[in-house]
């Protein structure tokens, strides 16, 4: 599977978190 860039992440691409850029 793709992973779903929807916006540039400063702190690096976390796969747990699923969504980069967004924090839940």
């Amino acid at each position: 599977m793709s992973k779903p860039i929807l916006m540039h992440d400063p702190v690096g691409f976390d796969p747990s978190r699923g969504f980069p850029g967004i924090e839940h």
